[in-house]
């Protein structure tokens, strides 16, 4: 289980032709979208406005595809909600990120401390 201010979520986008780095996402929820009104923007046609948002609940961290019209794929799969771990490939209509997560926390679960130490 995480403690609300032990994690930050990182996406790093890895497509070759990079529309944004990425983001840090420290607050949750927290919405993706093209809209100025969004918490992460990222000015691309195939981005909606209100494309996806990430959230957190006892289990960790998902996304949840707010009926954008380009969908929202966990690791080349369309979801309509999907947990996130660290790793996973999250495309956005047609840009790809890796998900990345990290702590401070001594005691977060070691596939995720193992998935920092790579970083």
């Amino acid at each position: 289980m995480f403690d609300d201010h032990s994690y930050r979520l990182e996406l790093i986008c890895v497509d070759a032709a990079r529309v944004v780095d990425g983001f840090v996402i420290d607050e949750l929820p927290a919405v993706i979208g093209r809209s100025p009104k969004a918490d992460a923007i990222i000015d691309s046609h195939w981005i909606s406005r209100f494309h996806c948002s990430i959230e957190r609940d006892r289990s960790g961290f998902f996304v949840r595809d707010l009926n954008s019209r380009n969908g929202t794929l966990v690791n080349e799969v369309p979801v309509n909600e999907a947990p996130l771990c660290s790793g996973d490939q999250l495309t956005l209509g047609m840009i790809t990120f890796q998900v990345m997560l990290h702590s401070d926390s001594d005691d977060m679960p070691s596939t995720i401390v193992g998935a920092i130490a790579q970083h």
